[in-house]
């Protein structure tokens, strides 16, 4: 018991007032001294449990609020400032006077503005009335200007009057602004400005200024309104108040939008396509293409969609297994703008695209990435070429170099890579052997080209090894052209034959980073890779002689697109991408493109404000950072005129580059050397321009000068 009785502490159990120490509670008696000393009237009424206080388990009170006594403020000297001349500022003063004597001010003298250190002295509180009549801040002298300086920094403080709402002085407001610049560096000045419905009521002006004051010197309070305006007689004070259609307009721009079937082709309208979710293929969806409303390079060419070839590198990008290049590499269409140096391509002109990014209504890309098509060949066979032609034509011809007579195994024969390996490989009279999915695409491939049955395998497993090595007398294969991945790719290594060259066309073990037997390449034997995507980043000139020749050989009839063609309207993508994604397809598979395809669109938000092609909008700062991005802003939605005002002019290089860009764009631009502050300069500038360029119809101020006092 004495160890326990040790270890308690008893300054954590016991209360630290004296009259409840052993226990929280307070007899009615000891309440009513509590409420009292708390400005309450004590214990009005006590409504015991029982009288017995042997059996008393609680009781209620009634205590009243006692209201706090009023202090009466303390109130500094005035000096009400006007115009000498104005009688009206007088008889304002005057009122004021009157009323602030009521009030219990003291001192009260009425001045006019000086920059004289005695007026006002230190000790004074101003009430302001010179913009009452007149424009002060617009119109004030330099002696004036230094008075105000006086005025800011010796006084009290300030009430400056204004015209309100119903005044057709939009120059009144300038002091709100002034008044908060000064409050937010000097943050312990009162600057207070009031806004007043009827200045021609002198009597109701001053009761409106004498309440402003009163409620500036309130003692009670610890901070003091800084902006008043009168509105129906009442004087009303700023508050932040939810603008709910302000908020719901901002939400509609910038929640995540929902998909809405649309036609694809709608006038005005410029799609691409994009991935929502990554590995979900029903998540694909268009949006808006920005890339249309950006200036066209003179060596670009832009094309309007009509056929799309789907590979396989599509399906796992929107897998999310793949994140090389954009969605599309071949495309087929009509030229409807080119760039100056384009001089082959007019708009009209049937051609097929190798760009990267092609699910669009409008693609760009270099004009030597863009070749015409003959008149008899349509656009879904024109977009099954590049992509297949130019993989398998740069593995045999530029790679392998493969010669006549020699053999080459060629796997997923029957796809369009395989194919298009197939047409080439005849043509330079090589022995083609060919793995195989089933039965159905050996069947297809020994109909097409031709393959006898015992140079066909299958790519189900690795038993194609035996039988090439079986085919070959055990020597194997001059070329490979490889697309299996794992234990086959280990087994297609094995066919290869002394000073063969295996070519590598699959994506998975080279993204994995597996390793190869080196053995083999003590006989002289060659591995290589062909990456279509990172050849169109790098070297489309090559890309470029690669579809020459190419094509030369589809309208010479020594090549055909691959066969059968699987042809998916713009409505059917989804299906389209999980027949590739099936492994069961056959030949080559094509997205047409047509206007009247209800395709699921997210609604842009971007906003819809034009301005008029026929007009001048003018930027004071037009060249400073933030005049640019306005410039720009101003010219995406359909501004052709702008006079952009600075200081400088368009003396840097930037600026020069800058108004290079604008003018490319066909926009008329002028930016003459201007100070805005100077009246003269601007006048000048104003009257030259108004000639040379059409009606200013909007102006936007974004100069500033930075000065440290």
């Amino acid at each position: 018991m004495k160890r326990v009785r040790e270890s308690i502490n008893t300054d954590e159990i016991l209360g630290v007032e004296e009259n409840r120490r052993w226990g929280p509670l307070l007899p009615s008696e000891e309440w009513h001294n509590v409420l009292c000393a708390n400005e309450f009237s004590g214990t009005d009424l006590v409504f015991r449990s029982s009288d017995d206080p042997r059996n008393q388990m609680d009781f209620h009170l009634v205590s009243t609020a006692v209201a706090t006594p009023q202090v009466t403020p303390k109130f500094p000297k005035v000096a009400v400032i006007v115009a000498p001349t104005s009688e009206a500022h007088n008889a304002i003063a005057d009122e004021i006077k009157s009323q602030l004597e009521i009030l219990g001010v003291q001192e009260c003298d009425v001045t006019n503005l000086s920059p004289t250190p005695s007026t006002p002295s230190e000790e004074s509180f101003c009430i302001f009335l010179r913009e009452i009549e007149e424009n002060f801040l617009e119109q004030m002298n330099e002696k004036e200007f230094e008075g105000l300086q006086h005025l800011v920094k010796a006084g009290m403080g300030l009430i400056w009057a204004v015209p309100g709402q119903s005044s057709e002085k939009p120059q009144a407001d300038v002091v709100v602004g002034l008044s908060r610049c000064i409050r937010s560096e000097k943050s312990d000045i009162r600057f207070i400005t009031l806004a007043l419905q009827d200045t021609k009521d002198v009597k109701r002006v001053a009761q409106q200024i004498t309440k402003v004051f009163r409620n500036t010197f309130d003692t009670i309070s610890e901070t003091c309104e800084s902006e008043y305006e009168e509105r129906n007689n009442l004087l009303c004070i700023n508050r932040v108040v939810e603008n709910n259609i302000l908020n719901e307009f901002i939400f509609s721009k910038t929640r995540p939008q929902k998909s809405a079937l649309k036609k694809f082709g709608l006038k005005g309208q410029a799609l691409k396509l994009e991935v929502g979710s990554p590995g979900l293929l029903d998540s694909m969806v268009y949006i808006e293409d920005p890339e249309v409303r950006e200036p066209l390079a003179e060596d670009e060419v832009q094309v309007k969609v009509s056929a799309i070839g789907i590979n396989f590198k599509d399906i796992l990008i929107a897998l999310g297994r793949l994140s090389e290049g954009g969605l599309g590499n071949e495309c087929a269409g009509v030229v409807t703008r080119a760039g100056k140096e384009a001089t082959s391509l007019r708009s009209g002109d049937r051609v097929v695209v190798t760009a990267l990014g092609a699910y669009k209504t409008y693609v760009r890309s270099k004009a030597l990435t863009v070749f015409k098509i003959p008149e008899n060949m349509s656009f879904s066979e024109a977009a099954a070429l590049p992509v297949v032609f130019c993989t398998a034509y740069q593995a045999l011809f530029d790679v392998a170099r493969i010669r006549a007579g020699e053999s080459i195994l060629i796997h997923s024969g029957a796809g369009g890579t395989g194919q298009a390996a197939v047409q080439l490989a005849k043509l330079r009279e090589a022995t083609i052997f060919v793995t195989v999915g089933s039965e159905e695409k050996k069947r297809l491939i020994m109909d097409l080209y031709a393959i006898p049955e015992d140079h066909i395998f299958s790519s189900r497993g690795i038993s194609f090894t035996q039988g090439v090595k079986r085919m070959t007398n055990n020597r194997g294969v001059d070329v490979v052209l490889n697309s299996l991945a794992g234990e086959s790719l280990e087994g297609s290594w094995k066919c290869l034959a002394p000073f063969g060259r295996f070519v590598e066309i699959g994506k998975k073990d080279i993204l994995n980073g597996n390793k190869l037997s080196m053995y083999p390449f003590n006989e002289n034997r060659t591995f290589s890779a062909v990456n279509l995507t990172h050849m169109l980043s790098n070297r489309p000139g090559h890309i470029q002689s690669i579809m020459e020749a190419i094509l030369a050989l589809a309208n010479d009839k020594k090549i055909c697109c691959p066969s059968p063609l699987h042809l998916y309207s713009n409505a059917r993508l989804e299906e389209a991408f999980r027949y590739l994604q099936g492994g069961q397809n056959t030949g080559k598979t094509i997205l047409q493109l047509n206007d009247d395809d209800l395709v699921p669109v997210v609604p842009s938000c971007r906003s819809k404000y034009s301005f008029r092609g026929d007009k001048t909008y003018l930027i004071s700062g037009g060249l400073g950072g933030l005049g640019r991005l306005i410039a720009r802003w101003l010219v995406q939605h359909k501004a052709e005129n702008l006079l952009l005002l600075s200081r400088s002019g368009a003396s840097g290089e930037e600026a020069i580059v800058f108004l290079d860009e604008l003018r490319a764009t066909g926009v008329n631009v002028a930016a003459p050397t201007c100070d805005i502050s100077n009246k003269q300069s601007l006048a000048a500038v104003l009257a030259e321009y108004s000639v040379k360029m059409p009606p200013i119809k909007g102006c936007i101020q974004a100069s500033m000068v930075l000065q440290v006092c």
